[in-house]
């Protein structure tokens, strides 16, 4: 399997110079946790995360929750991308998240993004093979999962995914 076949393909940026209390906005708007960092050539930066949003505010005032309106997510924002190619095997995609204790690794074609590969998508992974449901790989090809939990959790150990 690989990460595009269970990535988030909608790639939503904001600029390192976008102050914190937009890039939350952006992110509430889009409902995701993750936004791209492009600098004004357009080259991804860094990624900005939920968690550096929560830092941010606990920063600014702990109390309300509020943003410093002077600080961008410059400041806050994952400076060390992580990234996988298309054509990489998953199982090697989620590897790197939890040995670099990532929540998300951006998916590259030609070096290029094209999705972000998060632990949210990862567990809607999981909870799709436990529940025994169909897994679209593709528009030719997918997975229908009948076993029961302890039959793939056996399977997924011998692959080395736990």
């Amino acid at each position: 399997m690989k990460p595009s076949h269970v990535m988030s393909k909608e790639l939503i940026s904001v600029f390192d110079s976008t102050c914190v209390y937009e890039a939350f906005k952006q992110m509430k708007e889009n409902q995701c946790r993750h936004l791209l960092v492009r600098n004004k050539s357009l080259q991804v930066v860094g990624v900005l995360s939920d968690r550096d949003l929560l830092k941010a505010q606990n920063r600014y005032d702990s109390k309300k929750f509020d943003f410093n309106p002077e600080e961008t997510v410059s400041i806050y924002m994952s400076r060390s991308l992580q990234t996988v190619d298309i054509n990489d095997d998953l199982t090697q995609a989620l590897r790197l998240m939890l040995e670099k204790e990532i929540s998300s690794i951006i998916v590259t074609d030609e070096n290029k993004p094209i999705g972000i590969l998060t632990s949210y998508d990862a567990i809607l992974l999981l909870i799709r093979i436990l529940e025994g449901r169909k897994i679209e790989l593709g528009p030719k090809i997918s997975l229908f999962f009948q076993q029961t939990a302890d039959e793939i959790a056996v399977q997924l150990a011998k692959i080395g995914f736990f």
